[in-house]
């Protein structure tokens, strides 16, 4: 099984794909470190050749692990921005995770968030911009707003139906 992790920056993708990638005994892929590690630049140094610079290089990295079993694949935010990407996410189980922008916008560190550095607004412009498309890419919604291992534990039950 594949699954996707979805959601808004720091709603936990990252933390809860690694939780349940050890619980599964399943691998874990961060694509945003693959995305690093096949630019060799940073996240930050692509936005600034420029977000469909980017972008390119997020559709590349999922497509290069759309093929993957028995594993999980924490996305960035923004990865529901192109519709070639919610057709490889369909390749696989997508898990959208809510956490409210207050408990976001308490634990994000916005330097290393290209679209949201310098401007906090920005987050729940993103949201509204975004929201739909999560929602479509969506086969399961989990919130993310107490405890990690509580969402980690909502997931293994829908996988495990």
């Amino acid at each position: 099984m594949l699954i996707f992790i979805i959601g808004m920056p720091g709603s936990g993708k990252t933390t809860i794909g690694r939780i349940l990638a050890k619980r599964l005994k399943y691998e874990f892929l961060d694509l945003d470190k693959l995305i690093v590690k096949d630019n060799k630049k940073s996240i930050i140094e692509l936005f600034e050749l420029g977000e469909d610079v980017f972008r390119l290089s997020e559709h590349e990295a999922l497509k290069s692990v759309s093929e993957n079993i028995n594993c999980v694949v924490s996305t960035g935010g923004g990865i529901i921005e192109k519709n070639e990407n919610l057709e490889i996410l369909k390749k696989g189980t997508v898990i959208l995770i809510l956490r409210s922008l207050k408990n976001i916008q308490s634990t994000l560190n916005t330097e290393k968030r290209p679209l949201i550095k310098n401007n906090p607004d920005k987050l729940n412009e993103l949201y509204i911009k975004r929201k739909n498309k999560y929602f479509k890419a969506a086969d399961y919604i989990i919130t993310n707003n107490s405890n990690l291992y509580r969402s980690v534990d909502k997931i293994v039950k829908i996988i495990k139906k």
